[in-house]
Formats: C-alpha cells, structure tokens, sequence
C-alpha cells in the first residue's frame, strides 16, 4: 500500500511547481537543507528501476518532502506540502471509496 502511495504522490507530483523550478542538489546536501531549514528527516523510501523516491517528514509539524534520487545521487524535489498522515485512513478522505 505504502509503494503504491508513494508511485501516485510521485506522479502526480510532476506538475509541482517544485519539480518545475528544478530544486535539485546532491543527496547528502538534500537531507542536511531539509533538516536545517524543516526539521525532516527521511522516514519513507520506495525503489524504482534506475531511482529511488525518498519522502522526508516532520512528525510535529506534519510537513514533508517527496525526493527522487537518481542512481549517480542528484537528488530533486517533486512535492512539498503539510498534513502527512502516518497512519492513513483513505476511505476517511475519500468518502468510503477505496
């Protein structure tokens, strides 16, 4: 469930203003700009053929960040956004269709 949530914030994520704007930077720089200037850490982590998506949060803030990381590790933003849910009730959101 997780991996198919990831796959959907991801694509979806693509007409992010984020991803047009092209935030992008190493992984290592990435993960220290997202603690610094947000409090995130990475909490989920979701493989794809030549890439990885990682998704950084804030547990008291409620913020995250969905990254894709690329093999030789350029890292770049493609969501940013508040109201993470940890435990997901997505009937709750979605009227019961799920």
């Amino acid at each position: 469930m997780t991996k198919i949530a990831l796959a959907l914030v991801l694509l979806l994520s693509y007409t992010s203003p984020v991803f047009s704007q092209g935030v992008c930077m190493t992984f290592k720089n990435m993960r220290q700009a997202l603690l610094n200037q947000h409090g995130e850490v990475p909490t989920h982590l979701g493989e794809g053929v030549n890439s990885f998506v990682v998704v950084f949060t804030n547990k008291k803030k409620g913020t995250y960040t969905v990254v894709v990381v690329g093999k030789k590790g350029l890292s770049c933003m493609v969501a940013v956004g508040k109201n993470w849910h940890y435990n997901p009730k997505p009937e709750d959101k979605l009227g019961g269709e799920v």
